[in-house]
């Protein structure tokens, strides 16, 4: 998946929570856009997560295989 793909969806108005299915197929419940974070580098981009319970989860956007609304 592209960050701008990623994007796009995140600044959907108004948010709707999401899912992000990582390539070895982990579901990643997002309920605020708050809690995703792309962090686009020249070089690097990384895609920062945290679920409802806290928990961070740092992907690169190739890592991550699908979104889902919630």
């Amino acid at each position: 998946m592209t960050p701008q793909s990623i994007l796009e969806r995140i600044n959907q108005k108004p948010f709707r929570p999401i899912a992000l299915e990582t390539v070895g197929g982990t579901w990643i419940e997002i309920d605020r856009a708050e809690d995703i974070f792309i962090y686009d580098r020249v070089k690097t981009t990384c895609v920062v997560l945290f679920d409802p319970e806290g928990r961070k989860f740092i992907y690169e956007p190739e890592q991550i295989a699908a979104i889902e609304a919630r």
